[in-house]
C-alpha cells in the first residue's frame, strides 16, 4: 500500500518556493538568538524568548537542508546568498558575520544534504559536515590567537579565564581541595573545548540535516537514501586518523599536540556514536529495551561510559558487527 503523503501547509510553501521570502526566514531565524535581550526588562519572558530564539537559531541549518531537498543545490545556494548579504548589512556591513552565516549555516548543510540523498549517504553527510565544522572551529581559534599574539592553548586558556575566575572569588581560600578541583576541571576544560566544541556543532548541525530529510519525507518531496542514523558507519580512514591523532597527542609538543587532541576527540566523538549505534541495534535485535534505557541513562550520568563505545565503534569500521544481526532486526 502506498503510503499517504501529507500535503506541505500554503504558508511553508509560499515562503519555500519564493528566494526572498525563503531568505527573510533564514535571516529571522538566524538573528532569533538575541530575542531574549528585546524583552531583558521581563526576566521570565526573557529566559523564555531567550530559549525560544536559541532553538531557532539552531534549527537555520535545517531550513538549508530543507530547501535542498525541495528545490535543489543551485536553489539553495541562491537563497544563501540573499540572506547572507541581509545579514552583512544588519550587523554593520561585517563581512566576518556574512561569510560565517554563508559557510557554517548554509552551504555546509546544503552539501550535507545533497551527500545525505545518495547511497551511503548517511556517512558521507556526517564526515561532510564533522570536517567542515572541525576545521572551522580551529581556524577561528587559530585567529583569535594569531590576533593576541599567543598560541591556541594560551588563547582557550584566556577565554575561559573569566568563567573560572569567578569560581575562585566565590570559594574561601581556605578550602583548598575545592579550589584544586577547579583549577584541574580548568586544566581540563582548556585542552578538551576545541574538540568538544567542534563534535557539539557536529551533533547539532547533523541532527538538523536529518531532521530536515524527516519532514521532506513526511512531505512528499524527499527523492534519495533513506538509511536510518543507526547505519551510520564511518570509512577506515577515521579510524586511522583517530590513530595517528593519539598517536601525535602523546610524541609531539606544543601546538601540533593541542590540534592532536582536539582532533582525537572529535574523532573519538564520531566513533562513540558509531558505537552507540552498534549497541543500540544489538539490543534492539534482542528485544531488550530496558538494557537499552539503562544504557542511554549511564551515559548521560557517567562520562567514562563512553570509552568502551569508541572501542567497539572502531573495531566496527574494520569488523561491521551489524551485519551479524542486522537481519533480526530486520533493518528497523
Amino acid at each position: 500500500m502506498k503510503e499517504q503523503i501529507t500535503p506541505l501547509p500554503p504558508i511553508a510553501q509560499f515562503i519555500l518556493t519564493r528566494r526572498i521570502a525563503c531568505a527573510a526566514l533564514a535571516l529571522v531565524m538566524f538573528t532569533a538568538a538575541i530575542w531574549g535581550v528585546a524583552a531583558g526588562a521581563v526576566p521570565l519572558l526573557a529566559v523564555i524568548m531567550s530559549f525560544a530564539g536559541l532553538t531557532l537559531h539552531m534549527l537555520t541549518p535545517a531550513l538549508f537542508a530543507l530547501i535542498v531537498f525541495g528545490g535543489g543545490l543551485i536553489y539553495s545556494l541562491q537563497v544563501a546568498g540573499i540572506a547572507a548579504l541581509a545579514v552583512t548589512v544588519i550587523t554593520g556591513f561585517s563581512l566576518m558575520s556574512g561569510t560565517v552565516f554563508l559557510l557554517l549555516y548554509a552551504i555546509l548543510p546544503a552539501l550535507a544534504a545533497v551527500s545525505l540523498a545518495r547511497i551511503g549517504g548517511i556517512r558521507r553527510s556526517a564526515q561532510q559536515l564533522a570536517l567542515g565544522l572541525f576545521v572551522a572551529t580551529i581556524t577561528a581559534l587559530l585567529a583569535g590567537a594569531e590576533s593576541q599574539g599567543v598560541d591556541m592553548h594560551t588563547f582557550v586558556e584566556q577565554m575561559l579565564a573569566p568563567i573560572f575566575n569567578t569560581l575562585f572569588s566565590s570559594i574561601p581560600s581556605e578550602e583548598q581541595a575545592a579550589l584544586t578541583s577547579i583549577v584541574e576541571i580548568q586544566t581540563m576544560t582548556a585542552w578538551a573545548l576545541p574538540g568538544f566544541l567542534a563534535f557539539s556543532l557536529w551533533m547539532l548541525w547533523w541532527m538538523d540535516v536529518l531532521l530536515a530529510r524527516k519532514i521532506a519525507v513526511k512531505y512528499g518531496f524527499y527523492k534519495g537514501d533513506h538509511s536510518e542514523m543507526l547505519m551510520i558507519r564511518f570509512d577506515k580512514g577515521t579510524g586511522i586518523a583517530l590513530i595517528v591523532a593519539a598517536a601525535l597527542a602523546n610524541i609531539t609538543e606544543g601546538s601540533v599536540q593541542y590540534i592532536a587532541i582536539s582532533t582525537g576527540i572529535m574523532l573519538a566523538g564520531l566513533l562513540a556514536l558509531q558505537g552507540v549505534s552498534v549497541a543500540h541495534l544489538w539490543l534492539r535485535a534482542r528485544g531488550m529495551q530496558m538494557t537499552l534505557v539503562i544504557m542511554y541513562l549511564l551515559l548521560f550520568i557517567w562520562s567514562v561510559m563512553v570509552l568502551p563505545f569508541i572501542i567497539v565503534g572502531l573495531l566496527d569500521i574494520w569488523f561491521d558487527f551489524r551485519r551479524n544481526f542486522i537481519s533480526a532486526d530486520g533493518g528497523k
